[in-house]
């Protein structure tokens, strides 16, 4: 039998992990939201300066990327603040791993976004000031 000091223990370690994800979360968040702002100045620049449709298709894809990546965050975000509020038992595996696949979405997000940038600012590169 587990003795309640035990129990408490693990139920402390569950509650850090998942705070801890949350701020992670909040931070993926936030970053989404700057890149979505900084995507309408690209989207900008682009219909006044570039003028190219293929750097238009690319910033509209990167957008929507961005757009479906939010949402995810925020049902994750939802999910774990359910388990947080409500959820029995330990920080498990299954609940690591959910996290690290959502890392990951991340972090595919922001290299899209950073590939775009470089061929966007190549392109406006090309550009000079009369």
């Amino acid at each position: 039998m587990i003795s309640n000091s035990i129990l408490d223990q693990m139920s402390a370690n569950k509650i850090l992990s998942l705070k801890k994800d949350l701020i992670e979360l909040q931070y993926w968040q936030n970053k989404l939201e700057e890149n979505h702002q900084e995507l309408d100045a690209i989207n900008c620049i682009q219909k006044q300066i570039i003028q190219e449709t293929e750097i238009a298709n690319k910033i509209q894809r990167v957008r929507r990327e961005n757009t479906i990546s939010f949402a995810s965050f925020c049902k994750y975000e939802q999910e774990l603040l359910k388990e947080l509020e409500y959820g029995h038992g330990n920080y498990d595996l299954t609940l690591a791993k959910k996290h690290e696949k959502k890392r990951a979405e991340f972090i595919s997000v922001e290299k899209s976004f950073y590939e775009l940038k470089l061929k966007f600012y190549k392109r406006l590169s090309n550009y000079s000031i009369r």
